[in-house]
């Protein structure tokens, strides 16, 4: 799927593994909270993996 337009999902790959890029926008303690997770748990790691891993573990 391939859009021009700003906003349209981007969709990597075709079937079940597809990854659709969700943005969003954090406020600066939110983002300095998301920080001292990542030193607690594994300082390795990408904001967005942290993310993901949140997730994961909340919905999982």
């Amino acid at each position: 799927m391939r859009h021009s337009a700003v906003g349209w999902p981007r969709i990597e790959g075709e079937g079940g593994g597809a990854k659709i890029l969700i943005g969003i926008r954090l406020d600066r303690d939110l983002v300095a909270a998301l920080d001292d997770w990542i030193a607690r748990e594994d300082p390795s790691i990408s904001r967005q993996e942290a993310i993901r891993r949140m997730i994961v573990e909340r919905l999982g």
